[in-house]
């Protein structure tokens, strides 16, 4: 990861992520069997789990950083409302690590992100700039059905426009 978005990292992050990340660096990161834990709890739907291998990989802590995985667990975290992990997910997009670069993408994770992030907001507030009127709109119809989503536990597909809610059989109780 470079310096630019390390640097930017800390004003992103939350308390707990800071102190995750002090009490790594101080003990001289995970253990064999502290990443499996971690690995095995992500890969079993903990949000702050995704989050937290996420930024193992994004930093390279136990493990070969990789920020395409990094992107990746950020991305099933944010899925789950995860607000961190939409923050990192929105740089990833917003530098293109890990992920192809897409200010709209960037856009709509921090607009997502921006009710309980206000360094989210601010973010999203410095990508709209680079955003056509057309893409502004775009960008904010995807931020709205990911709130959607997320609010209604319909689970989040995703932010961009291929995803969609689909739509449920009818059940007795609606005829």
């Amino acid at each position: 990861m470079n310096k630019k978005i390390t640097t930017t990292v800390y004003f992103g992050a939350t308390v707990s992520v800071l102190l995750w990340f002090v009490f790594l660096f101080s003990s001289g990161g995970f253990g064999p069997s502290d990443f499996k834990l971690l690995k095995g709890l992500a890969e079993g739907g903990d949000a702050d789990a995704q989050l937290h291998l996420g930024l193992a990989y994004a930093y390279g802590v136990d493990v070969s950083e990789d920020d395409a995985e990094a992107a990746k667990w950020y991305r099933l975290a944010s899925k789950q409302g995860q607000p961190d992990a939409q923050v990192f997910l929105g740089m990833a997009y917003e530098t293109g690590e890990g992920v192809p670069q897409d200010y709209l993408e960037a856009y709509a994770w921090f607009d997502v992100a921006s009710s309980s992030d206000k360094n989210a907001e601010l973010r999203r507030d410095r990508v709209k700039v680079l955003l056509s009127t057309s893409e502004l709109v775009l960008g904010e119809q995807r931020a709205e059905r990911a709130k959607l989503l997320l609010q209604t536990g319909a689970g989040l597909i995703g932010v961009s426009s291929s995803d969609s809610p689909k739509e449920k059989p009818p059940t007795k109780s609606d005829r």
